[in-house]
């Protein structure tokens, strides 16, 4: 079994070289093959958000630490949008987390993107969400349309009537909403960290272009396999390489189209079986669009061939309209950005399959120091902290793979397979020596990881205080 346990701790880096997608959210399903039905990526930590007490909140999908408040600022014109982000600090909006001017900024588009639950509607954010004051206007983003200099990205929670859109374009001297975020340096590794935008050119201080924020994209981005196929080496998607083999299709008809593609068909060759493809669903195929071009949408030197310039169906259904789902372009711009919008399920549109995704990241239930709360673990102790991998429905703790399990530099003394939480499956139980472990004092949060025996990444948090004697004796008093 090889397993990692990790703590995160104030000057832990994590280097991570790829981008999971994360699942839209979606559960609802309205066609056999579509996204509700078998929803694809990396499955939502539960709770999804922690309201940090001191205005701030951070996402434990994407590990961003945004501010609490939505509408501190009201609505602003572009540059005012980031002007107001990039000076925020501790002592306005609610703040009280010592931040200082410079440590806030503007959103880009992905990362604005990344906090829309396609299953909810208006506003499109996850139930029990902990912001406030969501503003009724859509976002900047600190993304620029490429080759239209006074234009830039916005993202809209709370879609309006008529042609929905949740990521679209306005002119920068608009007023819209501000909605600042920063990165979490204190635990820098996320189950599903954002990308970069692709955007490398800056209009201004502060913007996408100048901060280039999120995972850097590998060289080369894409693999043509040789047999039809096309692997993004960022998402680790395999794609079909003949972006128009189906022609324009309604999105049933779409959605059918990629759940029979197989081997013979397109091009491929790569064995694959009827039920093998599917549908991309719309952060899958939003993955693609690369903001650095101006006049397309794809990543420069990509493998695709005939891509349309007309808009390709994802797998999602707009929830607000269930007749409706949401497509959006992937060819040439002609220097426009037409955004993620939603049309009648009746219209046509473009296919591109993608093949069932195998989670890359598997987020597991930990417990540690089970029973106890707070976890304090205290540093001169001859004892053994012991923690628990939980089975689950998602998840079983027989599929991890137990060679050399490490907890903050130590070994495990001893492990074994019991039901912890007498749920009738068995969870995995580990004890560590705790004079072997390498912490430093203080309350964080430690993060598992390990690996499934088919090489899938495990991830799991808990909280934990690890602290001196004197502090033990101190704390032990107080009760």
């Amino acid at each position: 079994m090889v397993c990692s346990l990790v703590l995160t701790i104030h000057s832990l880096a994590v280097a991570q070289q790829f981008a999971p997608v994360a699942k839209t959210g979606q559960t609802q399903s309205y066609e056999p093959g579509d996204d509700g039905e078998s929803p694809s990526g990396v499955k939502w930590p539960e709770p999804r958000f922690t309201d940090n007490g001191d205005g701030t909140v951070k996402d434990n999908l994407t590990n961003l630490i945004w501010l609490k408040n939505a509408n501190c600022f009201g609505n602003k014109t572009w540059i005012d949008a980031l002007d107001a982000a990039n000076n925020l600090a501790h002592g306005q909006c609610g703040l009280s987390d010592g931040s200082p001017p410079g440590k806030w900024r503007l959103a880009n588009a992905r990362e604005l993107l990344s906090l829309v639950d396609y299953d909810n509607y208006s506003p499109a954010l996850p139930s029990a969400h902990p912001f406030t004051n969501v503003n009724s206007k859509a976002y900047w983003s600190g993304t620029t349309v490429a080759g239209r200099t006074g234009v830039a990205l916005l993202v809209n929670f709370l879609p309006e009537i008529g042609p929905e859109s949740v990521l679209h374009d306005a002119p920068k001297f608009q007023r819209q909403g501000v909605w600042p975020v920063r990165v979490n340096e204190e635990a820098p590794f996320a189950v599903a960290p954002i990308p970069q935008t692709g955007q490398t050119q800056s209009y201004a201080t502060g913007d996408d272009g100048d901060l280039q924020a999120g995972v850097k994209w590998p060289e080369p981005r894409f693999t043509d396999n040789g047999d039809g196929t096309v692997t993004d080496n960022l998402t680790d998607l395999t794609w079909l390489k003949n972006a128009n083999c189906f022609g324009s299709k309604t999105w049933v008809e779409a959605v059918d189209a990629a759940s029979s593609l197989a081997e013979g068909q397109c091009g491929l060759a790569d064995g694959s079986l009827p039920g093998k493809w599917r549908l991309a669903n719309i952060k899958q195929l939003r993955s693609l669009i690369d903001h650095g071009n101006s006049n397309a949408l794809l990543p420069s030197g990509n493998p695709f061939t005939k891509v349309q310039s007309a808009p390709y169906w994802s797998s999602t259904t707009n929830t607000g309209k269930v007749e409706q789902a949401w497509h959006i372009p992937i060819g040439e711009s002609t220097g426009h950005f037409y955004g993620i919008k939603s049309y009648s399920k009746a219209q046509k549109g473009y296919v591109l399959p993608v093949r069932n995704m195998k989670a890359t990241t598997i987020i597991v239930d930990i417990d540690i120091m089970p029973g106890s709360s707070p976890n304090n673990i205290n540093l001169q102790s001859k004892g053994q902290v012991p923690i628990v991998v939980f089975t689950t429905d998602d998840f079983d703790a027989y599929d991890v793979e137990l060679i050399s399990c490490e907890f903050a530099g130590a070994y495990p003394l001893r492990w074994k397979m019991e039901d912890i939480d007498e749920d009738g499956r068995d969870d995995m139980l580990l004890h560590f020596l705790i004079q072997e472990l390498k912490l430093t004092e203080g309350p964080t949060e430690a993060t598992f990881k390990g690996k499934t025996f088919d090489g899938i990444q495990i991830i799991g948090t808990d909280s934990v205080d690890i602290v001196s004697t004197v502090k033990a004796e101190i704390k032990a008093q107080r009760k």
